[in-house]
């Protein structure tokens, strides 16, 4: 599929995309799940899931800060975002 961007926003999807370590294409795809995601949960907001959620982080929290769990750094986390990307990329 091709699309034509205006000039700045296919400037910024560029800077955005080399920034993160990915193709343009991949970018977009990424963004777009994001977004699809976003849409989804927005339906699920109510003070019981919100409760549930901040229960979730508080025992997460205590993991992380007893030692229980070791946290994973966020630039090794995207580089296997990147690589996984990648590799669907190549599958299909």
């Amino acid at each position: 599929m091709t699309i034509n961007l205006h000039p700045d926003l296919e400037a910024a999807l560029h800077a955005a995309a080399e920034a993160s370590g990915v193709t343009e294409e991949e970018f977009i795809h990424a963004a777009l799940e994001e977004k699809l995601c976003e849409e989804h949960h927005s339906g699920f907001d109510s003070p019981e899931i919100e409760d549930a959620w901040m229960k979730e982080i508080s025992r997460r929290t205590e993991e992380i800060d007893s030692g229980q769990v070791v946290g994973i750094p966020a630039e090794q986390v995207f580089a296997g975002i990147r690589q996984m990307l990648r590799e669907r990329r190549a599958a299909s």
